[in-house]
């Protein structure tokens, strides 16, 4: 049996985390655990390759929506939930002129 580890981490005061926030929360810290892993101390093929050729790499989470209605779609990328969601809002929006489709 592989021997695993758990850390704990505090949810900011008053947050109660439904079931949707644990797994979001569960997707992100496993998605943390494979970066590490992928790009941290070990090696990495493409990494080294860029590296060689000169190239300074950086890496970093951000959210991701997408919204979708009938055959239109739109997608916004952000560093935090909220900031994500006002610019896929933004998006969506200009598919509406005076408030008409």
């Amino acid at each position: 049996m592989i021997e695993t580890s758990t850390i704990e981490v505090p949810l900011p005061e008053g947050m109660e985390a439904d079931s949707h926030d644990l797994e979001v929360l569960r997707a992100t810290f496993a998605t943390i655990v494979t970066l590490v892993r992928e790009c941290g101390n070990e090696s990495n093929e493409d990494l080294q390759k860029m590296t060689d050729d000169g190239w300074q790499v950086g890496w970093r989470l951000t959210w991701t929506a997408k919204a979708k209605k009938g055959k239109i779609s739109e997608t916004a990328s952000g560093s935090t939930k909220e900031l994500t969601l006002a610019r896929l809002r933004q998006f969506t929006r200009l598919h509406d002129v005076d408030g008409c489709p």
